[in-house]
């Protein structure tokens, strides 16, 4: 997929959106190698044609090919940007460093979130469920043993309310710090994973330039 990606110089938008931050870099980084590679076999033929008279290969593309028509700077020549180079750029292990890390902490965040409102909708329930059968039992209550005094009923019935008010606001505190430890963890382990698949992918660019040295 990449080497036709290359031979093409042309990515399928829907395919390039499914595409994580740091595979996108990847593979804009191995177009504008490719891009350049043409651009010195396009200078080399030019020296050669002024040179002994000869003519660079003309590469024939059908009428429905894509391609990209690249940026030109001010000389005219094709604009190249290499990230962490240009003035005042961070490093490029810098700005992988921070792209792996804000990736690893948006997705644990939406996955906190999701969690959350999941153990928000089971502890109001719990908490409504309850009070809904407490409050049927007091009531069964109070006319069984016929009591006289509603005020005390009244009084009991809020302090009831109140004990599982403050008991539920409990829970809720407890099950916060709880998704929010996940959440951390989360982290954690999306950032591991995705440093490993960097580094996987620097090793694999490391052999594939060592081999073709050879």
């Amino acid at each position: 997929m990449l080497q036709q990606i290359l031979h093409d110089m042309y990515i399928d938008p829907e395919l390039l959106a499914e595409l994580g931050d740091v595979q996108k870099h990847i593979l804009f980084y191995k177009m504008r190698e490719e891009q350049l590679r043409r651009w010195k076999e396009r200078e080399t033929w030019e020296a050669l044609a002024q040179d002994e008279g000869l003519r660079p290969p003309k590469t024939k593309r059908a009428a429905s090919d894509k391609h990209i028509q690249w940026l030109l700077g001010a000389d005219g020549e094709v604009w190249v940007w290499i990230m962490g180079e240009g003035p005042g750029d961070k490093p490029y292990e810098e700005i992988s460093e921070e792209l792996i890390a804000e990736r690893a902490r948006l997705q644990a965040q939406k996955e906190a979130e999701e969690l959350w409102r999941q153990k928000e909708a089971e502890i109001t329930k719990k908490f409504r469920d309850a009070l809904a059968n407490e409050k049927a039992r007091i009531l069964a209550e109070k006319w069984k043993v016929e009591m006289e005094d509603r005020k005390a009923a009244k009084v009991l019935e809020e302090r009831i309310h109140e004990e599982f008010k403050r008991k539920e606001e409990e829970e809720r505190k407890r099950g916060e710090e709880q998704i929010r430890l996940q959440e951390e963890q989360r982290a954690k382990e999306l950032y591991w994973t995705l440093k490993q698949a960097q580094l996987h992918c620097q090793d694999s660019e490391k052999e594939e330039r060592e081999w073709e040295e050879q």
